[in-house]
């Protein structure tokens, strides 16, 4: 298969997002199913003719509710799946430039140091880090500040895509640093 025949495959996974957002500008209303109503009785059934019954008392049988049909999902619905998406990816893509950026001290090495920083990072529509704040920190000021170099290094990130509205946008990034064994 050649890139002329799969051009999707040949795009960013960003980049397959968006098109597909493009290329349905107007979403389909989605028809809603009809719920059924089903009875909540038990019925009796009495013992067969001829046979002796040990209990002279009828069996109870309960008869069990179907689930009722989820609810269709709204274009709006649908849209914010879509925007959840874009978002997601977009927050992927973060992280690995993040982590392109990532140094682990020489000293926090030699000394065992491990940890986890959790950063709150806000970027503008334009992908520039406005703030960085560490949301948590690790014991080790080393490690903090190493989280918090990296974000600066791969500052700016890419724009914020078009299909996000706003002017500020803030994420999570979790730097975790790891001896291996």
């Amino acid at each position: 298969m050649t890139k002329a025949e799969a051009p999707e495959l040949t795009k960013r996974p960003l980049e397959r997002l968006l098109s597909k957002t493009k290329e349905t500008s107007k979403p389909k209303e989605v028809p809603k199913l009809k719920p059924k109503k089903v009875e909540d009785t038990a019925k009796t059934v009495k013992p067969e003719q001829g046979k002796p019954a040990a209990d002279k008392k009828p069996k109870q049988i309960a008869m069990v509710k179907k689930p009722e049909a989820a609810p269709a999902k709204t274009a709006s619905d649908l849209q914010r799946v879509r925007l959840n998406g874009i978002l997601n990816v977009y927050r992927a893509n973060m992280l690995r430039l993040t982590y392109r950026h990532v140094v682990y001290p020489s000293r926090s090495l030699n000394l065992n140091q491990e940890g986890t920083v959790v950063l709150k990072v806000t970027v503008n529509r334009k992908g520039k880090v406005m703030d960085i704040k560490q949301e948590e920190r690790s014991q080790y000021v080393a490690l903090n500040k190493a989280a918090e170099k990296a974000v600066k290094k791969a500052n700016p990130y890419p724009a914020i895509p078009k299909q996000l509205t706003g002017n500020k946008f803030e994420f999570k990034i979790p730097i975790k640093f790891r001896i291996p064994s």
